[in-house]
Parts: C-alpha cells; sequence; structure tokens
C-alpha cells in the first residue's frame, strides 16, 4: 500500500526542487516543522544565497532520509504549496495555544498578575509573527514614511520609467505594488510602448522582465535594437543591415558591448507569470515587469464568461504587485477603436491604478494621442505626443536620445 506524503513532506519536496517559492509562503519557519526543521532551515539558507539544495551538503544523518523522499513525494503546484502552508501554521498555532491554555491554567508558573499580561502578550506577539500575521504600528509607519520623505529623491519605489515626463508627473512614476494597464487597439502600438518602457528603464538601471506571450525573442530584440539605434526594426528583424547609415551602425556596435537589466520570458498562466516575477526579483532584483498582453494570459481553469477570465486574470496581476513588491504594466487589447471600450477593459479598470489608452491622431500618423483614462492617484488628463513606428518611439526624440546617449557614455 502505497504511503500518503504528510503535508510537512509535500513542502519540503516543493522547496527543495524550486527554492524560490519560499517567496509564497515567507512567514514559514523552521518551527513549523516538527520533522524536517533542519532541511527548513537549509534550504532557506540556500534560498538566500540563491543557491540549489544539494542532499550531500546535508548532515549525514539526515541524507538517506531526505534522498528517499525525493524519490518518492512528488513536488506539488503553487496553489498546493499555499495551503500546505496555511495547515503547517494551523498546526502550529494549535499546539503552541494548546502550552500556552495549559500554562495559564497553571497559574503562569506563579508570577504576578502584570507580569503573567506582559509574557502572554508577548508569546501571543510571537504567534502572530510566525503566522503571516504582523501589524504595522503608527509609529513604525511614521518612521518609513519620514524616511521616504528625507530619500524621495533616490525613491526605491520608483521601478522604472516611461520617457513621456508629462504622464509619469501625472502617475507619480512606475511605483512598486502598481498594476498600470496600458489599452491600444490591434496594430495599435502596444508591444512597441512596452518596449520603449523596457528599454529606457534598462538604460537608467533599473531591472526590467519583459513577459512576451505572442512575440519571439528575435522579434522582440528586433524592435529593442531598432529603438536603440533610431533605425526601422525592420532592419533588424529582416537581418539586412547593409542600409543603416555610420552612425546608426556604430550605435549598433556600442550597444553590443553594453551590459543592460533585461530580461525576457514567456508566461502562459498566471502560475507562470508568478514563478517569472519570482525568479526574476530573487535573481536579478527586477522590480518592473511588463506583460504583453494581458488577453493572452490563461487563469488555468475555464470560466464561463471571457470577461471573468480576464476580470480574475487582472486580479492576480495587482495581488503579484502588491505582495512581490513590484510594478507590473500589461498591454491589454481592445475590440472597438471607436468605442475603445470593451466589456474586458470595463473589469480590467477595477484593478488597474492606472488606465492608458493609445489611439493614433487621425489627422496626423506620427503622432500618438495618449489618454490617461484611470489614475488612482492623481488626476485625469491626455498628451498627444510624437510616434515613430518604425523605431517604437513615443515622446520627444531629444529626451529619448539623451537617455541612450548618457548611458552609452557611462564609463
Amino acid at each position: 500500500m502505497t504511503r500518503v506524503p504528510t503535508v510537512e513532506e509535500q513542502v519540503i519536496v516543493t522547496l527543495w526542487e524550486t527554492p524560490e517559492l519560499l517567496s509564497e509562503i515567507p512567514h514559514l519557519e523552521p518551527v513549523h516543522f516538527p520533522t524536517y526543521e533542519k532541511v527548513f532551515s537549509y534550504i532557506k539558507e540556500c534560498f538566500l544565497r540563491k543557491q540549489k539544495p544539494m542532499v550531500a551538503l546535508l548532515p549525514l544523518s539526515l541524507r538517506e532520509q531526505v534522498a528517499e523522499l525525493l524519490d518518492t513525494v512528488p513536488p506539488v503546484g503553487v496553489e498546493e504549496l499555499r495551503a500546505c502552508a496555511e495547515r503547517l501554521t494551523h498546526d502550529f498555532l494549535r499546539s503552541e495555544l494548546q502550552r500556552l491554555g495549559k500554562w495559564l491554567s497553571q497559574g503562569g508558573d506563579g508570577v504576578s498578575t502584570p507580569t503573567l499580561i506582559t509574557l502572554t502578550y508577548q508569546r501571543l506577539d510571537r504567534l502572530m509573527r510566525v503566522s503571516g500575521v504582523e501589524l504595522a504600528t503608527w509609529e513604525t509607519l511614521q518612521k518609513q514614511y519620514l524616511s521616504w520623505l528625507r530619500e524621495r529623491e533616490h525613491d526605491p519605489e520608483i521601478a522604472g520609467i516611461i520617457g513621456i515626463p508629462e504622464i509619469e508627473t501625472l502617475i507619480g512614476g512606475l511605483r512598486v505594488g502598481s498594476l498600470v494597464t496600458v489599452l491600444a487597439p490591434t496594430g495599435g502600438g502596444k508591444t512597441s510602448f512596452g518596449v520603449q518602457i523596457a528599454a529606457l528603464s534598462t538604460l537608467k538601471g533599473y531591472p526590467t522582465l519583459f513577459l512576451s506571450l505572442e512575440m519571439t525573442e528575435t522579434q522582440i530584440m528586433s524592435r529593442l535594437y531598432g529603438f536603440l539605434t533610431g533605425a526601422s526594426s525592420y532592419l533588424f528583424w529582416t537581418g539586412d543591415l547593409s542600409t543603416l547609415t555610420d552612425e546608426q551602425r556604430q550605435r549598433w556596435e556600442q550597444i553590443q558591448h553594453i551590459p543592460l537589466p533585461f530580461y525576457l520570458s514567456t508566461a502562459w498562466t498566471v502560475d507562470e507569470v508568478l514563478k517569472a516575477v519570482i525568479v526574476a526579483k530573487q535573481r536579478y532584483g527586477a522590480r518592473l515587469i511588463i506583460l504583453d498582453y494581458l488577453q493572452k494570459v490563461d487563469v488555468g481553469r475555464s470560466q464561463e464568461r471571457r470577461e471573468l477570465e480576464v476580470a480574475t486574470v487582472a486580479r492576480h496581476l495587482k495581488q503579484i504587485a502588491l505582495k512581490h513588491k513590484v510594478c507590473i504594466v500589461a498591454m491589454s487589447q481592445i475590440n472597438n477603436e471607436k468605442e475603445a471600450r470593451t466589456r474586458e477593459s470595463r473589469v480590467i479598470e477595477h484593478e488597474s491604478d492606472v488606465l492608458l489608452l493609445l489611439r493614433e491622431n487621425p489627422h496626423n500618423p506620427s503622432e500618438m494621442v495618449l489618454q490617461l483614462r484611470k489614475n488612482r492617484m492623481g488626476q485625469t488628463d491626455q498628451v498627444t505626443v510624437m510616434w515613430d513606428a518604425a523605431t517604437c518611439r513615443f515622446g520627444d526624440p531629444f529626451t529619448i536620445e539623451g537617455i541612450i546617449v548618457e548611458r552609452l557614455n557611462k564609463k
């Protein structure tokens, strides 16, 4: 008869295979593991050092036990891992509360009433911390805010830049914890807008993860090289660089020798998006995530209506942004340019902190109208900027060139 693995064993095996998932259950501590306390401590140490756990590095008394565990118990998915962690937390709490109740029923070892109250509070406070529930006090909040005010010129909440000062001033920049949704019709510049944000942010030193769900690596790189050189991205897509000007070719050669913090991946499901975000943040410090595009993400289970699926994806993206302190810029397609709002767009709007609509100026194809439809922390407005589809550039060309040249000249 096959032995059913315990919840503790399932968590250990899953974290051993993917230590990055510790970010999903950060409140777990060695005390939650009655049998594998030392193994969990080792996994957590490997996670912090960005290393892969190895059985050979465990104490001799644990190697055989863990090796057999890894051979017989399969890892679980992210949602099941969270459920297992919740179960471990409940079991630990139940045990500790029983001990606390027994201690109190015995008079708290004969201590005075004030001391008994203090000790009880301390024990309960510890239980709250290891259970994933921790409340920030007014003193802590005020201290953090005052520190942020003093250091706002080097604001750690800023995750990247758009390159259009009028928009950035209105929304306060691309900040961690926020979901910025960019709406555009088919062929309306969604990917190009994402490419600009990625290129300018990495040039400024902000590590950026680009999740592409409809373009190949070659297509994305072609657009990035077009943006950075000022040449048509089509030339880099076809591989025919013979028509590049001397200046563009020189720029192209310079770029090849610059290490930029840009990372590309695909993610077809919400869980894959989550995993990519965790890996990008833990391994490379990425706090800006660009998703191209939202409607392509699969929730992993069938919904009765398409708008419910999209609403679920948008809600998960907002949760990921808040929980993992990243800024997510999600591209979203609209089907009707005249109405510029579908049922899907309406449900997305509820979760978004910022909703930005891209529309070509019908009277001038070299201009793009950027309408700020929703701005949770400020006013809404619209601006008209220059637009070059060939190079994927939005906004003032001198501003864009200035950022590129500044980075090229940096030693």
